[in-house]
């Protein structure tokens, strides 16, 4: 893993390369806020407008002057895949955009594992015939999900996820997704089969949900 802190000059470069990226706003304490997109730097170049996502509104709770901590990740050719997490100060509110005035920031670097995240909790799988069954999973990523079973599963079949908690004492997730592969385990006597799943049709409210306690986790995780 590499690690590099910046502010200044190097914190408008980062903003300024990664224009309409999207990221995770938290509080100090890694409370989340909301989810919105990365915007224009101001014109002074100490300062840069957040935009929420899909048109929603900042929450009343946020105030200016409040610390805030802002998580995203990127995708890097020579890099890999990254998570930066952005500390400063708002120095603006207004309906849907704050202006966000950065203290610094770091860049974490890790392998391609760095979004298909390990993930051993068990959850509800819900076949579309209505039979449902208790599952181990193996990881989990913004896109999809890797069920360990020894139930006979079928790539392009439909199923729901649900009871699936990924951050310890987090909310429970429901989750509509379809097998697109599977695995058979490594040797006999591991009857088990892995099955690659992507998540499909996720609500706007279900998503973020998905996207906070992902981005918590991997936060969690790079800090040690």
């Amino acid at each position: 893993m590499g690690e590099e802190t910046y502010g200044g000059e190097k914190t408008v470069k980062f903003v300024a390369e990664n224009e309409g990226l999207d990221i995770e706003a938290l509080s100090e304490d890694n409370e989340y806020l909301f989810s919105a997109t990365i915007g224009r730097l101001s014109p002074s170049g100490e300062e840069f407008k957040i935009k929420m996502r899909r048109g929603k509104e900042i929450p009343d709770i946020i105030a200016k002057r409040d610390k805030i901590k802002l998580v995203t990740a990127k995708s890097n050719m020579k890099k890999g895949d990254q998570i930066a997490v952005i500390n400063g100060a708002v120095t603006e509110v207004g309906k849907d955009f704050i202006y966000v005035a950065p203290n610094d920031a770091e860049e974490y670097t890790e392998g391609r594992r760095s979004f298909r995240l390990s993930l051993r909790k068990e959850c509800i799988v819900r076949r579309s015939g209505g039979s449902q069954k208790k599952e181990l999973t193996a990881d989990i990523s913004l896109t999809g999900i890797c069920i360990i079973s020894d139930e006979e599963y079928e790539p392009g079949e439909e199923i729901t996820v649900s009871d699936l908690q990924i951050i310890d004492g987090g909310k429970l997730h429901t989750l509509p997704a379809r097998v697109i592969r599977k695995n058979s385990g490594t040797d006999d006597k591991d009857k088990t089969i892995r099955y690659g799943c992507c998540f499909e049709n996720l609500p706007e409210s279900v998503e973020d949900k998905l996207c906070h306690d992902i981005f918590a986790l991997q936060l969690k995780r790079v800090k040690g």
